[in-house]
């Protein structure tokens, strides 16, 4: 706990770190986590740099480890040692600050009457720093920053075989060109050179696409990579406990076991009974709807005050009045009536009554009398 900690360097600037130290930093925090904070933060280096007010893009580029990147931006601007320790606390990262706690305390002696703080990084090292931008993946990326605008954010990235490329042609066309649907696609928008290809698609589901559409087909199951991807994406469904994975079924085929329970859209079923598109983009881009009204209300009315009413099984003592759409002759011949509601009527005395709110047309009086209670 922070009470076991050094007072005097809780107030050292953050730029007392030696490079020695950036190390124990770098690998914890570099590689990414999937899970949040209960807080909605990142427990890698993106939540420090998000509590430390800066631009986690930024952080993410250049060629050294983006949690140096991090760190020594944040010792430019003015951070403490005590914020590194309270940031780490917020992003749930104990583990990062035992583990460091020692070299902090080394620095730190070393630094008092020893070693001047730590330089920052002059422009010709910020530049080249930022010639190489790690968050680069797609071309929209590229054309964006040139325009001096955010990274790209996509609606779905597509998965599919090379065999369903038709089907996805005609999928682009409709959901980008009639529904103005963004969409990313590994052939058509990755940028060449992108090392760790498998890499690029995982946090391309995890931080840049709100949904994955999976094209399953015979083909696109032969392929062990796809079936990663689309695991994975189940996977972040399920701890994420929101819906990511939008399986689409060209043609039939046996959904592979993680996903066999999740509802797919299958367009060889379609046949013309239903806007196969539409209801697509409607999964991608689910809007609130209007709540639909039903046609038939159910209302507690009063249990009558009789007292031959017979009390009913139910622990409620409030009858049950029913109203909706019968036929105008249903109240006058029990013929006329369902099967349920006649078994209902000969199954012996039953406490309905019907509100005077309603009047069924032919209708009389003594109808009303015959279904009320006994």
């Amino acid at each position: 706990m922070s009470t076991n900690r050094r007072n005097e360097v809780k107030e050292a600037s953050i730029r007392i770190i030696r490079p020695q130290t950036y190390p124990l930093f770098e690998s914890r925090l570099d590689s990414l986590k999937l899970l949040l904070t209960k807080q909605g933060f990142h427990r890698d280096w993106r939540g420090l740099a998000e509590l430390a007010s800066l631009d986690v893009a930024a952080m993410g580029s250049g060629k050294i480890s983006p949690t140096r990147y991090t760190l020594i931006e944040w010792g430019k601007k003015g951070g403490l040692i005590k914020d590194l320790w309270l940031h780490l606390e917020t992003i749930d990262r104990f583990d990062v600050i035992d583990d460091t706690l020692e070299a902090i305390y080394s620095d730190y002696d070393r630094v008092d009457g020893k070693v001047p703080p730590l330089p920052p990084l002059d422009d010709q090292v910020i530049d080249e720093l930022a010639s190489v931008d790690a968050n680069v993946l797609t071309i929209d990326d590229k054309n964006n920053l040139a325009k001096g605008m955010g990274l790209q954010r996509y609606d779905a990235l597509v998965l599919s075989s090379d065999e369903d490329s038709d089907f996805v042609q005609e999928m682009v066309e409709k959901l980008e060109g009639e529904y103005g649907l963004k969409l990313v696609l590994k052939d058509r928008d990755l940028l060449g050179g992108l090392h760790l290809e498998p890499e690029t698609i995982a946090r391309l589901i995890t931080e840049r696409c709100n949904r994955v559409i999976v094209v399953l087909s015979p083909e696109f199951l032969n392929s062990n990579t796809n079936l990663y991807f689309t695991n994975f994406a189940q996977s972040l469904s399920i701890e994420q406990r929101r819906r990511i994975l939008i399986p689409c079924l060209t043609k039939p085929c046996q959904k592979p076991a993680l996903i066999s329970f999740c509802h797919s859209l299958d367009y060889y079923r379609a046949k013309g009974y239903w806007n196969y598109w539409e209801k697509l983009r409607d999964s991608i881009d689910a809007e609130p709807r209007q709540p639909i009204r039903s046609g038939v209300i159910i209302a507690e009315l009063p249990s009558p005050s009789s007292p031959t009413t017979r009390t009913p099984s139910s622990p409620s003592a409030a009858s049950t009045a029913i109203v909706g759409s019968f036929p105008p002759n249903a109240l006058e011949s029990p013929s006329a009536m369902s099967p349920a509601t006649s078994a209902l009527s000969s199954s012996g005395p039953v406490n309905f009554r019907f509100s005077k709110l309603f009047k069924f047309p032919g209708t009389k009086s003594k109808s009303r009398e015959r279904l009320s209670s006994e």
